[in-house]
Formats: structure tokens, sequence, C-alpha cells
């Protein structure tokens, strides 16, 4: 399994903005905030890797809604589509509602 890429100070400054860490960690809206940003991003990155592994001139085209349910509430998602069809989103997987709970 290859190594995840390590958080930078910078990032985590970013993340806490001013805000006190216990807050930020233990409130649940902060730690909430972070999941769901990241959630936004990810079927984006997704499909872009997914892209350039691909020889055949296969593009985006446009996406569709999904709502996916976390421990702290519903995330609706933009999941990106392909032209070719190929691309399976692998954060929430077809005809799965629910995100992996934290730690997994």
């Amino acid at each position: 399994m290859p190594a995840r890429p390590a958080l930078t100070e910078e990032a985590a400054d970013a993340f806490l903005n001013g805000r006190d860490p216990t807050e930020a960690c233990y409130d649940g809206d902060g730690i909430a905030e972070l999941r769901r940003r990241v959630a936004d991003r990810a079927p984006s990155a997704e499909l872009d890797h997914h892209l350039s592994s691909s020889r055949d001139g296969n593009t985006r085209n446009g996406h569709h809604r999904k709502t996916a349910h976390a421990e702290r509430g519903s995330l609706p998602l933009d999941v990106p589509r392909d032209r070719r069809g190929t691309f399976r989103l692998q954060l929430v997987e077809p005809w799965c509602r629910r995100l992996p709970p934290s730690g997994s």
C-alpha cells in the first residue's frame, strides 16, 4: 500500500485559521467541514487519475449529483462522468450511499 502524503504545517494552520485546536477537533464542526471539502474534491481527482491512465481519448462528460451519508450528516457530491462510461467512483462506490467511517 503506498504511503499517504503527510499533512503539511501550512495546511494544518489553514485548517485552524485562528480557531482553538480543541474546538476544531472535538466540536465536530471543524472535522466535518474538512471531511466535506475533501469529499467535494475527491471525485474530480479520481476522474483526473482515471483519465491520465487512459490512452483512448476518453474525456470528461459532465457530472451527476449523488448524496453520500456520513457519520455526521449527508454530503451532496458532484460525481463526474467520462465519455466512455468507464469511470467508477471509489470514494462512494456505485449503488452505495455511505462514506466509509472515520479511521477506515
